[in-house]
């Protein structure tokens, strides 16, 4: 009984799935890390399920970090710019500006 229950939950997704594409509503999840005082109130690792296409610049705007405050943006390891636009299993991590002397 229970497998039967998982194959219908998982044609279930399917079905939803192939909805929301025909609708528009593609949607992908996406690896976000915040680093410093990013985190502060927020998260230090957040899985996002974020619409297609959406941007690094897009993932700043919705966890409202001013732009000027970003130091580094990686996408998967390495530098990319703030309109790099982000694919299916990515992770974005984000680093503030660091000051001190």
């Amino acid at each position: 009984m229970y497998v039967e229950a998982a194959r219908a939950s998982a044609a279930t997704q399917q079905l939803v799935s192939f909805c929301d594409a025909i609708k528009g509503e593609i949607h992908m999840k996406v690896t976000v890390k915040l680093f410093a005082n990013f985190r502060l109130g927020r998260f230090k690792v957040r899985e996002q399920e974020l619409p297609v296409p959406s941007s690094c610049g897009d993932v700043v705007a919705s966890l409202t970090i001013p732009e000027p405050e970003i130091g580094i943006v990686l996408v998967n390891g390495r530098h990319a710019p703030l309109a790099q636009t982000l694919n299916e299993g990515d992770t974005l991590s984000l680093f503030p500006l660091v000051g001190g002397g």
